[in-house]
């Protein structure tokens, strides 16, 4: 079991995400942050371990892992820059992203493709929502709308039928107030 589980977290980190390139950046991802994050990772890495050593609790190893790998996409989302990208695969128009957080703040979404393109974001929890429904063309210089998000954890739901990209360019980043 102990050797399943583990060769599960090696097969889960592999794992491309399909249709889909990311890339979030923020300016505090600095070498100090990445130092506290990666700290942060081991110490849970170090607890999943110790669950997976004394326990046959396999929904909450799943859980733990879960948990551990939302905090490393949300890590290298955030290092990367806030953008999403992707393109639809042969017989694949859709996909659904995450779940991945979005720091507070409000930001200036802007969608670029020479394609229809649909996206939702679904909240999972906190406060965030966004949606684009373009037709070909309608985009192809940037479509813009405003994303307000407070304690957010989404999932992303796409439905393309060309190259897109959305990005998120912060406006106010920080604890944002309701009605702000």
């Amino acid at each position: 079991m102990k050797a399943f589980i583990i060769g599960l977290l090696v097969l889960v980190m592999a794992i491309p995400v399909a249709a889909s390139q990311f890339d979030f950046q923020v300016e505090q991802c600095d070498r100090e942050v990445l130092q506290a994050i990666i700290a942060e990772i081991g110490l849970a890495n170090t607890s999943l371990n110790e669950l997976i050593a004394t326990s046959d609790d396999t929904a909450g190893v799943l859980t733990a892992l879960r948990g551990l790998s939302t905090q490393i996409e949300t890590t290298l989302r955030l290092c990367d820059g806030l953008v999403l990208r992707g393109e639809p695969q042969p017989g694949q128009i859709g996909v659904v992203l995450g779940p991945m957080e979005i720091p507070d703040g409000v930001y200036r979404a802007v969608l670029t493709t020479p394609g229809g393109v649909a996206i939702d974001f679904v909240p999972i929890s906190g406060s965030c929502s966004l949606r684009f429904d373009v037709d070909a063309g309608q985009a192809a210089n940037g479509s813009q709308a405003v994303l307000s998000a407070t304690s957010c954890a989404v999932l992303v739901e796409i439905i393309a039928n060309a190259a897109w990209e959305l990005a998120l360019q912060p406006i106010i980043v920080g604890v944002v107030q309701p009605g702000s």
